[in-house]
Order: structure tokens, then sequence, then C-alpha cells
């Protein structure tokens, strides 16, 4: 993952703690996916037969291009979301709350790079949270 991916991933990281009270979402064969420690995106495959509600087989790419499959802990997986998914999220949850506490977010982020260029990484975070403001005004309407 670059810095660009990883910064849009935080970005999203950030959104799904502010919506703590939205219920955990399921995985579905096909899902993207993105392992916590190992730092990996991945395509669901399938939950494990021996032990479906901890463990799972996912299918990792790794840096050389090859297609790695692994069975991993369902507690370290994060479901990779779209547009669509963070909308149907969204549904129910106060949006001027949720607003403001984006907003505050972005302005942390231009505070903290005030005085130099973003990074990628930063980058990708900022624009990751600008996207999800836009989605906002689109459910509102």
């Amino acid at each position: 993952m670059n810095d660009l991916e990883q910064g849009k991933y935080d970005g999203y990281r950030d959104i799904f703690d502010l919506l703590d009270e939205v219920k955990q979402m399921k995985f579905k064969k096909g899902d993207k996916v993105f392992h916590k420690n190992l730092k990996l995106f991945g395509i669901f495959v399938d939950y494990a037969w021996e032990n479906p509600n901890e463990e799972a087989d996912v299918d990792f790419e790794m840096e050389d291009g090859y297609i790695e499959q692994r069975h991993v802990s369902i507690n370290q997986l994060q479901k990779y979301p779209s547009n669509e998914e963070i909308g149907k999220r969204l549904e129910g949850i106060t949006v001027d709350e949720l607003r403001i506490k984006i907003e505050q977010l972005i302005e942390d982020l231009e505070n903290e790079t005030v005085n130099r260029n973003m990074n990628d990484m930063e980058e990708g975070r900022y624009k990751t949270l600008c996207e999800v403001l836009d989605l906002i005004d689109e459910q509102k309407k």
C-alpha cells in the first residue's frame, strides 16, 4: 500500500471511529478488506469452516503481485468501504453532529500542515474526509 492509499484508509478509519454506534458489517465473498496488523489489502474469500465466527480466508496481493491466501483472525479485518456503503452507514446518524466532527478532523489536519505541504498520506486522508462531507450533503437532499 502506498502512502496515498494509507492516508485514504486512515480517513475512512477516522469516519468509522466516529460511528461507533453503528453495527459492525458482516463480510461477504469478494469484499475488499484491510488487515490491520499485516497492513495489507485483500479480497475476502470465505469464513473458515473450522471456526467461522473468528477466522476467515483472505487473498492478499503481495508486493511482487503474487496472490497469497491466508487464514486470518476476523478481528484483524476491516472492510474497505465504497461510498455507497458509507452512505448506508450514515442513515439514522445525527448528520449535523457528524459533520461537525469531520470538519474538526479536517481543521486539525490543516493546522498540522499549515507551514508545509501535506505528504501523500495526509493528502489521502484529507481527500477522504472531504469526500465524506460531500456524501453527507448528498444524503441530506
